[in-house]
């Protein structure tokens, strides 16, 4: 039994990532960049958030007569071990880094599919909402992002409002339901 002790903490132990604390957004930098160096091919992650994702890139066949084939793309089956390893990192730093995103965050960039757009727009994001370094800031590119995703964000302040306010009187529910939806008895006896 004490085997099987062993073998249940020791499943548990590594599953998820540091949370992001919005207040401290070097420190969630260096305990992400560590705990990507800590996992399976971490030096590959690491390189996915800095760098961006692996590009496949093209090849060309060369056939028995020596011809050469037109360019086309690669696929994951044409690539090297070492490529397979680098794309495998791109979607293991992907779901990293999301999954250390509290959830107002994590529906604010949710939408970007690669860990480098990720880690570069919550440090923007943060920057944002935080309004640290203004003095330092890019404008054009602090101006293009809050234009980027005012529409996201509108809609998610209207979804939010919605909800609280029935989370706040359950009868303000009741009342915004139209009649025509749910007929009463007498509009449904002729």
């Amino acid at each position: 039994m004490a085997n099987l002790s062993k073998d249940i903490q020791s499943v548990g132990y590594d599953t998820r990532p540091p949370m992001l604390d919005r207040s401290d957004f070097e420190s969630w930098q260096q305990c992400i960049r560590l705990y990507c160096l800590g996992k399976e091919n971490g030096e590959n992650i690491l390189q996915s958030i800095d760098e961006g994702p692996f590009k496949m890139g093209k090849f060309r066949e060369t056939l028995a007569d020596g011809a050469l084939c037109p360019e086309q793309d690669k696929v994951v089956k044409d690539l090297t071990p070492e490529e397979k390893e680098r794309y495998k990192a791109d979607i293991h730093a992907t779901n990293i880094l999301l999954q250390g995103l509290p959830k107002d965050i994590y529906t604010l960039i949710n939408h970007y599919t690669n860990a480098k757009d990720i880690w570069d727009n919550v440090e923007m994001l943060l920057e944002v909402k935080l309004n640290r370094g203004l003095k330092t800031s890019n404008y054009d590119q602090m101006y293009a992002y809050l234009k980027q995703h005012k529409a996201h964000a509108n809609e998610n302040k209207m979804m939010l409002e919605r909800y609280t306010q029935h989370a706040i009187d359950p009868l303000a529910f009741v009342s915004n339901v139209s009649q025509q939806q749910y007929p009463t008895q007498s509009s449904a006896i002729p």
